[in-house]
């Protein structure tokens, strides 16, 4: 009964929460909004289900919730002492827990921790998990609601994409790194069209906590992101007017823009920085084929690891992304 109220409670904050943002919209807008609301405060109880039952309890948001369990118990024996070690987890430093946590310093280690924080401000798995989809949710919200001048008198088959795609709907509806990083991606367009648009103070506070959060869960989303918004930047300023299509000193700036953004996830995230692309691919590619799993297929052999083998798969891997 208590997860039940604990819902009840969350849904009615979050649909006053997104109030503002729908009264904005046209009518048919708002029956895509509130719709994609609907099954994001639904549909976490049905992911839970077919964890339990398809999977067997056995799943990365179940594993996230389960250690932050123990990692809740730790923080509220003392909690003006011991908060500061989840703070630590869940921003990737060395924490002193004394409870089974994995991925320590890592975006594993930042999942458990916000279970954790879960746990202690909401309580069980099902109310938790609704909590993580509609802000999810309220991300996706934020991109449209942001981008929708831009469509157009066609705004519906836009407002679906975004919003109502059922595979999005379902992995964003659950405790997964996914479901926060795609929260952290809509704010972070939000933030670059205030930006743009001169609400430089807006665009610049949420930009640095969404894409902190991005950072925290799926880091290697802000290369794609920054080169997008490099594009986008060109083609805001280089679109309309009578003049030349191609406009040279635009194209400087946002190129420009676009390798200090990469430098910067380089200089940030190591990893993920230019010189080492073909070693990290092929690493990830590797471990992929160790762990396998229902879903798991290869584009190529694993064997080939250098940088120009690797962009001749990029078409066909782009190409199964969006199918899946």
């Amino acid at each position: 009964m208590r997860d039940v109220i604990a819902v009840f409670l969350l849904v009615v904050v979050s649909s006053v929460g997104f109030g503002p943002a729908v009264r904005r919209m046209l009518g048919s807008e708002r029956i895509v909004v509130w719709l994609g609301f609907a099954l994001h405060a639904s549909v976490p109880y049905l992911t839970l289900w077919i964890m339990h039952t398809a999977y067997g309890s056995v799943a990365d948001a179940l594993s996230y919730y389960h250690f932050g369990e123990g990692v809740a118990r730790f923080v509220s024996l003392d909690i003006k002492n011991n908060a500061g070690e989840l703070l630590k987890l869940i921003f990737q430093q060395d924490a002193r827990i004394p409870a089974t946590v994995y991925g320590v310093g890592s975006p594993t280690g930042t999942m458990t921790g916000i279970a954790a924080l879960l746990v202690l401000t909401i309580g069980g798995a099902w109310p938790s998990t609704v909590a993580v989809s509609l802000f999810s949710y309220s991300g996706q919200v934020a991109a449209y609601s942001a981008m929708r001048t831009h469509f157009g008198r066609a705004p519906i088959p836009i407002a679906v994409g975004m919003l109502l795609v059922p595979s999005v709907v379902f992995w964003t509806s659950s405790l997964q790194k996914e479901t926060l990083a795609v929260a952290g991606l809509g704010w972070l367009v939000f933030a670059l069209v205030s930006f743009m648009q001169k609400r430089v103070f807006r665009g610049v506070v949420i930009g640095v906590m969404a894409a902190g959060l991005v950072a925290l869960t799926k880091p290697y989303v802000l290369l794609p992101a920054a080169m997008a918004a490099g594009v986008w930047f060109y083609w805001r300023q280089a679109a309309g007017g009578t003049g030349p299509k191609i406009r040279p000193m635009w194209l400087v700036l946002a190129f420009v823009f676009t390798a200090v953004a990469i430098a910067a996830l380089g200089s940030a995230f190591p990893q993920f920085a230019f010189e080492r692309f073909a070693d990290e691919a092929a690493a990830r590619r590797h471990a992929g084929g160790l762990v396998g799993g229902g879903s798991y297929f290869e584009i190529g052999s694993v064997e080939n690891t250098g940088f120009w083998s690797l962009m001749a798969l990029a078409p066909m891997g782009l190409l199964s992304a969006l199918f899946r």
